[in-house]
């Protein structure tokens, strides 16, 4: 062989080392910092992240008694307010996302419910205002491109349940579905709360009549309101919410996470419109995804531990494994958006001080292969 063939020849496995090194580093390190390292992802630490849209985060934090919305965008590293909203009270549900528009339900200090619209391509922020109600939480969910709003009001011992819908045209709130409970004669229905799925709405439903009570889930079709079917809860998952009132409720194909008040998170599968129980825990969170989308996968966390849970959505299956956070560090808060998992991490040795320590990105792939 000659010189120069032995040459080339030898560069060519130099460059082929370089890359196998480089694509190694990157596969070990993957998940674990965002393009510009974990220090950009630091400058949210002292925020909220409500929402995880393609390279952006939306977060929020408390000013006094006003309520600051701002976006971080990871490649850029650029961090900006994008609205605040004045005598904020309080917010119960978790946000939706439809195309780049993010919507919140809070509720202000003087009554007010209110649905917050936040453009995350013009950077702006609008509150929709929707009424007054007697209950200051309410919960929203997306389906077919739709906002769908739950609000309970009472008045002279009526107890009412509103889904409405929002109609972005007219810029209004549609009454949906509305649900009675009357204490003085004890009987009616009141909704505890509702999901979406696929062109459908599913409220969970209390049934009362005297002293028989019952708990199903009524599915309607989101376009008209029309009453579809009902799904029945096994009494191992039904016992979960009976006594303890839902706080989260979430659907996914065949598959439900409710969360109650006594803060345990229940996992059920849908079978013959019957509900069983799969898998329950105290402190087992959801990491939401904010899209109306089609996720293979289902993330749930431990809060205050380290641990997180992979729902197969096809098949009901769970694996289960730790993130790699550090010795005396554990997961406050995570939020998802169908291909990563963005966790803020909460220091266990200050229990006098409960904010977060560092925040992290982890890519699905990276966790399908800490819990295989």
């Amino acid at each position: 062989m000659s010189l120069t063939r032995k040459k080339v020849c030898f560069a060519v496995i130099f460059v082929m080392l370089i890359l196998f090194l480089f694509f190694l580093a990157l596969n070990n390190n993957r998940g674990l910092t965002n393009q510009n390292g974990n220090e950009g992802l630091a400058r949210l630490n002292e925020y909220a992240p409500i929402a995880l849209f393609e390279n952006v985060i939306v977060y929020n934090y408390f000013e006094g008694t006003s309520l600051v919305f701002g976006r971080y965008c990871i490649n850029e590293d650029d961090k900006i307010v994008v609205g605040i909203i004045d005598n904020f009270h309080i917010s119960f549900s978790l946000p939706v996302l439809i195309d780049d528009n993010l919507f919140m339900p809070i509720t202000l200090n003087n009554g007010e419910h209110s649905l917050i619209r936040m453009n995350l391509t013009e950077n702006s922020i609008e509150s929709i205002h929707i009424g007054y109600y007697t209950r200051a939480l309410a919960s929203i969910t997306t389906t077919l491109g739709n906002i769908y709003y739950l609000g309970w009001d009472t008045k002279d011992g009526l107890h009412s349940s509103y889904i409405k819908k929002f109609d972005e045209i007219e810029n209004k709130m549609d009454t949906f579905l509305i649900k009675n409970f009357d204490e003085r004669m004890n009987t009616g229905e009141i909704i505890e709360a509702f999901s979406s799925y696929r062109g459908k709405i599913y409220a969970v439903v209390r049934s009362r009549e005297g002293e028989n009570e019952e708990i199903t889930i009524h599915v309607y079709d989101a376009k008209d309101g029309v009453f579809l079917y009902e799904i029945y809860l096994s009494y191992e998952f039904k016992s979960y919410i009976s006594s303890s009132s839902i706080a989260q409720f979430y659907i996914f194909g065949d598959n439900i996470y409710v969360r109650n008040f006594s803060d345990y998170g229940v996992i059920g599968r849908i079978e013959n419109k019957s509900v069983e129980l799969i898998y329950t825990k105290n402190l087992l969170r959801i990491a939401i995804n904010s899209a109306d989308t089609d996720d293979d996968f289902i993330i749930f966390f431990m809060r205050e531990d380290a641990g997180v849970y992979m729902l197969n959505t096809l098949n009901g299956e769970i694996l289960s494994g730790d993130l790699p956070l550090g010795d005396y560090l554990s997961i406050r808060s995570a939020i998802s958006d169908g291909a990563n998992l963005l966790v803020a991490i909460l220091d266990d040795n200050n229990m006098y001080s409960f904010v977060t320590v560092d925040t992290k990105l982890f890519e699905y792939s990276y966790l399908l292969d800490l819990v295989s």
